[in-house]
C-alpha cells in the first residue's frame, strides 16, 4: 500500500467495521498505520514509530475514548502552539528553546548508592573530578 493510498479511506466503512467488529478494526487501522511508516524514507520511518508509540500509550491510558480523544487533540494543539510549536518556529526560528542539546549538556547527575554502601562511607570520601558533590 503506498503513502498516497492510505489517506483514501472509506469512512463510513471504517465505522462501520469498528461498530461491527472492534477488534478487526485495530488489526487493519494497525496494519494501515505499519504499511504507510515502512513506506516512508528511513530518517522518518524511526520518528514516525516513536510518534504511533506515544500516540498508543496515550489511547491506552485513557479511560475511555472521548479522554483518549481529548488528550491527543491537546497533544496536536501543543505540538502547533506550545513551546518549542511550530508557530514558534516560524516566528523565531533560532530560539534558544528550541535547542535541545544545550538543554541535554546542563543536566544535573545524580549519585545513587548501592544497596549494601552505608551514607556514612559516601560521606566520608571526598568526591572525585567528574562526581558531583552530595547535597
Amino acid at each position: 500500500m503506498d503513502s498516497k493510498r492510505c489517506f483514501a479511506i472509506d469512512f463510513d466503512e471504517w465505522s462501520s467495521l469498528a461498530k461491527q467488529d472492534p477488534k478487526g478494526f485495530e488489526a487493519r487501522r494497525r496494519a494501515m498505520l505499519d504499511s504507510f511508516i515502512k513506506a516512508q524514507p528511513g530518517w522518518r520511518r524511526q520518528r514516525l514509530r516513536c510518534l504511533q508509540w506515544r500516540l498508543d500509550r496515550i489511547r491506552q491510558s485513557s479511560s475511555t475514548p472521548l479522554l483518549a480523544c481529548q488528550r491527543l487533540s491537546q497533544l496536536m494543539w501543543d505540538a502547533f502552539a506550545g513551546p518549542s510549536g511550530l508557530i514558534q518556529i516560524l516566528t523565531d526560528p533560532y530560539t534558544p528553546a528550541r535547542d535541545t542539546r544545550q538543554r541535554r549538556r546542563s543536566a544535573k547527575i545524580l549519585p545513587f548508592r548501592r544497596p549494601d554502601q552505608s551514607d556514612s562511607t559516601d560521606q566520608s570520601r571526598e568526591p572525585t573530578q567528574s562526581e558531583p558533590e552530595p547535597s
